[in-house]
């Protein structure tokens, strides 16, 4: 266990200590880290780059002064023993990040998976994956307590009671029954979406320039951390008084 996962796991020890245990229910919910794609180029796009420049240095003569450099390349090999140097690795191929769509939006990078009990509003599991990953694939619910979820999560397996909102399959729209239990999910899981926005303007951790999961995983968890703090912060200003 790295120091990161170390340090949360204490965390998490210390805010049960406090009596902060999840004991009526929890939510979960994703949301996007944006993240720079880069800049890849076709194979086919740089061979008929490479083709055409040959063609133009043909034309300029610069292909004898290219047979010259090639001869005293040839010598500087032999001279250290015919060894070559290494190259330097491709920045992009290391690139982890994928793409998404959200309604008519793309995104690229990565997604941010967190769960919060229903009364206090704090951060007890955080995950982190690329953008394609969907959100039920994620499952931080704990066992025997009501995992709160938007439809996305609509029949996951989980180790916590199934409390997701349920999807309308086509040509039956949803009862009035199932429509009153949406509103009541909603108003418990809005609360998230605070956790969230918090996260992202205040930390600024809506956009990272990391490009693997792990570093965008521990700018994610770090994040998740100050939050929890100023909230621990602020219940304890508020039994106080």
């Amino acid at each position: 266990m790295c120091i990161r996962d170390s340090l949360w796991k204490e965390l998490q020890r210390q805010i049960d200590e406090k009596g902060y245990t999840v004991k009526e229910g929890s939510i979960q919910d994703a949301t996007f880290i944006t993240s720079d794609p880069g800049r890849k180029r076709k194979k086919k796009d740089q061979k008929a780059e490479n083709k055409k420049g040959d063609k133009n240095s043909e034309a300029t003569g610069s292909k004898q002064v290219k047979e010259v450099d090639k001869g005293l390349l040839d010598i500087s090999n032999n001279i250290n023993n015919n060894q070559e140097k290494p190259t330097r690795p491709d920045k992009e191929s290391t690139i982890e990040g994928s793409w998404a769509k959200k309604g008519v939006k793309s995104f690229f990078g990565y997604k941010g998976h967190i769960l919060i009990d229903t009364v206090r509003h704090l951060i007890r599991a955080v995950e982190t994956t690329t953008a394609s990953v969907h959100d039920s694939q994620v499952d931080l619910g704990i066992k025997g307590i009501p995992r709160y979820a938007d439809k996305a999560y609509d029949g996951a397996e989980t180790r916590g009671y199934d409390a997701a909102m349920k999807t309308a399959t086509r040509g039956h729209k949803l009862g009035l029954r199932d429509i009153l239990r949406h509103k009541r999910i909603s108003m418990k899981r809005s609360h998230i979406e605070r956790c969230f926005a918090v996260m992202k303007r205040a930390h600024n951790s809506g956009h990272v320039s990391v490009t693997t999961v792990a570093r965008a995983r521990a700018k994610f968890m770090m994040s998740a951390f100050v939050y929890n703090m100023v909230q621990l912060k602020h219940l304890a200003k508020k039994s106080s008084t």
